[in-house]
């Protein structure tokens, strides 16, 4: 059983090679990369087109949300923004290939975000996360590199988190 959202139905062609697929999806619309591969929580009604908190992928600038970022609006500066983005890696990935296109870019964000925090380029390491659940698990796998077997966890979640998927992946350890 999957708790992700399914790829873009119409960009799964059987007989393509992986490679093509990916440089494939990466040429959907902005909407529709925008509405993929995310948990059940933000899958889209496909009449509506909205998700369970009623929020769509394009910007709503009528609507005011005081929310979270899964029962949010994307604003119109970040949907223009990860449209550029998208532009960006579509030319860069023609040039170089899908995989270098993709570590440069992430290698160039690390650095963008160490450079804006006022970090040296040796003092941290920058991990980027999908979503909260998945940051939340990097930072358990993180202490308990560093405390080993001994590490005890009292964990205390929110409903939403664990209906959310946090619940489903992390298993209490004493």
């Amino acid at each position: 059983m999957t708790f992700a959202a399914p790829r873009l139905q119409t960009l799964e062609q059987p007989g393509l090679p992986r490679f093509n697929a990916g440089l494939r999806d990466l040429f959907a619309t902005l909407d529709d990369l925008l509405g993929c591969g995310a948990d059940p929580r933000l899958m889209l009604d496909p009449i509506a087109r909205v998700n369970e908190h009623g929020c769509g992928v394009m910007p709503s600038p009528q609507t005011l949300s005081f929310s979270s970022s899964t029962a949010s609006i994307i604003s119109e500066r970040a949907y223009e923004r990860a449209g550029l983005a998208r532009e960006e890696l579509m030319r860069a990935a023609i040039a170089v290939g899908l995989e270098d296109a993709l570590e440069t870019r992430i290698e160039d964000m690390r650095a963008e975000l160490k450079a804006h925090l006022g970090l040296g380029a040796a003092d941290v390491d920058v991990v980027f996360s999908p979503s909260g659940t998945d940051s939340q698990l990097h930072a358990l796998f993180v202490a308990r590199a560093l405390l080993g077997e001994t590490l005890s966890l009292r964990l205390l979640l929110a409903s939403m988190a664990i209906l959310g998927g946090i619940g489903m992946v992390i298993v209490r350890r004493r």
